[in-house]
């Protein structure tokens, strides 16, 4: 070892590692003065040497001893400090740090002269300062105290190495100053930044580069204000939808403090992806609760550090720290209208409209008990789910579904395992008086009536065991309960309605709702149940009200804001939901057809609904067909044609088969137009049927214009027959006309859909209970199998006019010869009718083929005073295409009349 004036050279036996700047012991020279603690680095000669300042008049060279690298406590550089703590501490980025027990470091020497010009103060030092912009200093001693900043001050600008300025603003000192020091000190209140190790931290300090070996403390501080807040959590679906809150939890900040939350809620239903925690600032009585916010990502704040995210995007964590400030929470995310949301139904339509969905023949429910569906998690162990309490005594048993490798009906299920000895088994309840924000759940004077899903495991023997749901208070008892018992469960999830509450005149505070098992399930059995919904026995459905949802969420309900009142609430619900390209929204009652339109300001429920139409509707869900920019709705009075004016009736032609449809079962209709094909397509249950077996058939095609259009005002105006304004006793039926057939063909339901290709095919779903989908396609020339039976009939000739025309008479005629132009594949099968089908005779089946070279020809000598032709085929690859047919007739000369009845 050699010094000499103002350095060491150590050189080592191994490499020592060390870098420039940092600290080491040195100890065990044999001349002392080369020993001492806390030596910076200055130079790293080799990777086995390097030097450190040491003072000495006279060369000094001595051995042996040791170099022991220090960590600094606190090493600041490029404006990152790096913490190093004795132990692990447990801190996370994000967290507010206070420093404390540094001795601060003093810069610049002391203070020349202080000056001020306005608020801005011109400190000159004796020596460099190495500030910057953005540092903190201290400013003590200056002989006018008015310049002093105890408490610190921001570096506002560093003019030169030897000057500096602060802002203090109405400072009141008017003359210079001098005297005093500068220091920058290492305590105060940071954002840890980064963790690199469990024993060391990170946070941002504006200053020049420094490090000190002291000891100091470091302490983790919370910014949530004192007083009551609230607590709730969401779920998060694949969807990204946002599922309406928990009750919420109170909770006493005592302020200084982080907020330590333990037991989230999770889901074992597959769709969830996260959780959302939501908060109140703090509480002012006498208010009970507040507005709810959260952060959707990590927030940072100018004294407070960075405030984590509010949002867990897993479904397993189950507890976080966290911390906020009042000021800040007020301005992140609102979540208060989360509470106003609403599980929609199960409803009968929906139609989206204006980046919304609506929806109507919602059924109805009671929305305010709590986690009926068992979709909002259990606790941790999954014996009971969430918002419900375990029965001390009897809730052994019970659990999830899922938990307990059992099936649910959707997301997660109520499952009771029987053990062949217990009587009760896995008793939960929940209050049935009122919800955790005082709103009364089971009102006074009203019967109700629940449905719920249910189903036995499908492990296990034995049959034994009732499902119960009971409304009960330990004070009154019973007051209505509903079972099912084992016989009746399948091993699939069934839904089962009854009665189970008589109107009552008042509701006893402690009334609670119960599920459990009695009547000792058989071991290993599991009684499974979903979905639990109670209704007013007399209102089981929501008749006048249409929900809509958030506009760009179209699965989020406001049950406030969302909700449109269509019409008096007179008995006739909406049935049908439907717009066209007039920017208008259209509702279709059983009577009445209503409109609104979206006003660009207001949430549905402020938008206006008026009256279209109160002489028709429809009674089906499925009544309603969109084609081309128009609609066609089925009603008991006709079929009608829309196009945003009063409808106009279409059916006239086939009033007297309309009138055939068993009008009990109308809410079985459907309708649906092939735009493609240019059809449409109403299915209806006729005669006695409960389910649609006829389809009225309306072919439009012949009304297209040149780009193959057709308008409402053109399909309204061409019937298929009318009587001639100049000859009304004559019948017109012209060829550019809407056309009905109807086809006999069971099917429940009828859809245009668009295929992978990007074609439209008509898709039929079968009404004979086998499961089938069907696409009606021009090549298919069965009927799954069967022979299609194809049949056209010609209206009875002559006509009067005819008769005249040709001189036939009023009498018997002669129809002796007939041609015509016939295609296809297998046999034409030809007849010829009188009126009522008196006299009907077969001619000869005329074998098809495809092309045709020549027209048929076919003797007829047929009698009669007017004819009708009937003509098909009915074999499985069988069709025709008939494109001409010409009968020849003259008088009958020799039998004029019959002369006989």
């Amino acid at each position: 070892m050699a010094s000499y004036y103002s350095t060491a050279t150590i050189t080592t036996t191994a490499p020592h590692g060390l870098v420039v700047g940092q600290i080491v012991n040195i100890a065990g020279v044999t001349n002392p003065a080369f020993n001492g603690n806390g030596f910076t680095v200055i130079a790293v000669l080799s990777p086995t040497s390097f030097k450190y300042a040491l003072i000495s008049y006279v060369l000094i060279q001595s051995g042996a001893g040791t170099a022991t690298p220090i960590v600094a406590s606190l090493s600041l550089i490029n404006n990152v400090v790096t913490a190093v703590t004795t132990a692990p501490h447990g801190f996370q980025v994000g967290w507010s740090v206070v420093i404390g027990g540094f001795a601060g470091v003093a810069v610049g020497g002391a203070i020349v002269s202080v000056t001020q010009q306005d608020d801005v103060i011109l400190v000159t030092t004796t020596s460099a300062h190495g500030l910057s912009p953005g540092t903190r200093v201290i400013v003590a001693g200056v002989t006018d105290d008015t310049f002093n900043t105890p408490n610190g001050i921001i570096v506002a600008s560093a003019p030169t190495p030897t000057t500096y300025t602060y802002i203090l603003p109405n400072g009141t000192a008017t003359a210079a100053s001098s005297g005093g020091t500068t220091t920058i000190p290492w305590n105060g209140t940071y954002s840890i930044t980064a963790v690199p190790t469990p024993s060391s931290f990170t946070y941002t300090q504006i200053a020049p580069n420094n490090q000190t070996v002291a000891a100091g403390t470091a302490t983790i501080v919370g910014n949530v204000t004192p007083g009551p807040h609230q607590v709730a959590v969401c779920f998060i679906t694949r969807e990204q939808y946002i599922t309406k809150p928990s009750p919420a939890v109170t909770f006493i900040a005592n302020g200084g403090q982080l907020l330590q939350l333990t037991g989230i809620a999770t889901s074992l239903a597959p769709n969830i992806i996260g959780r959302i925690l939501i908060f109140t600032p703090t509480i002012i009585p006498p208010a009970t609760s507040g507005p709810f916010f959260y952060f959707d990502g990590p927030v940072d704040t100018p004294t407070a550090g960075t405030f984590a995210s509010m949002v867990i995007n897993d479904n397993v964590t189950t507890s976080i720290i966290l911390d906020f400030m009042d000021a800040t929470l007020e301005n992140a995310v609102s979540a208060t209208n989360l509470f106003n949301l609403l599980e929609l139904g199960e409803c009968a339509c929906t139609a989206a409209y204006n980046e919304r969905t609506f929806w109507c023949g919602e059924r109805n429910k009671v929305a305010n008990f709590t986690n009926t569906t068992f979709d909002g998690g259990f606790d941790a162990t999954k014996t009971f789910p969430l918002g419900w309490l375990l029965d001390p005594i009897s809730g052994a048993g019970g659990g999830s579904a899922i938990a307990q490798g059992q099936t649910p009906y959707y997301g997660d299920a109520y499952a009771i395992e029987g053990d062949g000895a217990t009587t009760v088994r896995g008793l939960i309840t929940q209050s049935a008086f009122q919800d955790w924000l005082g709103v009364p759940i089971i009102d006074i004077n009203t019967a109700y009536s629940v449905r719920f899903r249910a189903a036995h495991g499908v492990s296990g023997q034995g049959t034994s065991g009732i499902l119960v749901i009971e409304l009960y208070s330990p004070t009154a008892g019973s007051l209505g309960i509903a079972t099912v018992s084992f016989s009746q469960l399948q091993g699939q999830y069934i839904e089962f309605i009854l009665p189970i509450l008589a109107a009552q005149a008042v509701i006893p505070m402690d009334l609670q709702l119960r599920v459990y098992t009695k009547g000792t399930v058989s071991n290993g059995i599991f009684l499974l149940i979903e979905n639990i919904e109670f209704f007013p026995t007399l209102q089981p459905f929501i008749n006048t009200t249409v929900r809509g949802s958030y506009a760009l969420d179209p699965e989020s309900f406001d049950q406030e804001t969302g909700d449109l009142v269509v019409g008096a609430d007179d008995g006739y619900p909406v049935r049908s939901i439907f717009n066209l390209l007039d920017g208008k929204l259209y509702f279709v009652r059983e009577l009445g057809l209503y409109a609104t339109q979206d006003d660009g300001q207001n949430e549905p429920d402020l938008w206006p609904v008026t009256e279209v139409s109160a002489t028709m509707g429809t009674g089906s869900s499925r009544g309603v067909g969109i084609g081309e920019s128009w609609a066609i709705i089925a009603h008991k009075t006709g079929i009608y044609i829309f196009w945003g004016s009063e409808p106009v009736k279409i059916s006239q032609e086939i009033q007297p088969d309309w009138d055939t449809v068993n009008w009990n079962y109308d809410h079985t209709i459907y309708v649906t137009v092939d735009t493609t094909n240019k059809r449409i397509h109403v299915g209806a249950p006729v005669g006695a049927s409960t389910t649609p077996n006829v389809e009225f058939v309306c072919d439009y095609a012949q009304l297209a214009n040149s780009e193959g259009q057709t308008s409402a005002q053109d399909i309204a105006s061409h019937p298929q027959a009318y009587y001639s304004v100049y000859n009304p006793t004559k019948v017109v039926a012209p060829g550019k006309a809407r056309k009905w057939t109807l086809w006999n063909i069971t099917m429940n339901c009828c859809t245009q859909a668009i295929r992978s290709d990007g074609s439209y095919h008509l898709l039929r779903g079968n009404g004979l209970g086998n499961g089938k989908v069907y696409d009606q396609q021009p090549t298919q020339l069965s009927d799954d199998g069967v022979a299609i039976n194809s049949q056209y009939q010609t209206a009875f000739m002559p006509q009067i006019d005819d008769e005249q025309a040709l001189q036939l008479g009023a009498h018997r005629k002669l129809f002796k010869y007939l041609t015509g132009y016939a295609a296809g594949a297998g046999n034409l099968n030809r007849f010829i009718y009188g009126p009522q089908g008196q006299r009907g005779v077969q001619l000869v089946p005329y074998p098809l083929q495809n092309p045709e070279q020549w027209d048929f020809e076919s003797n007829l000598n047929w009698p009669g005073e007017r004819a009708s032709f009937l003509w098909g085929t009915n074999a499985v690859g069988a069709w025709f295409k008939v494109t001409k047919w010409i009968p020849t007739l003259q008088r009958e000369i020799v039998t004029p009349v019959r002369g006989n009845r």
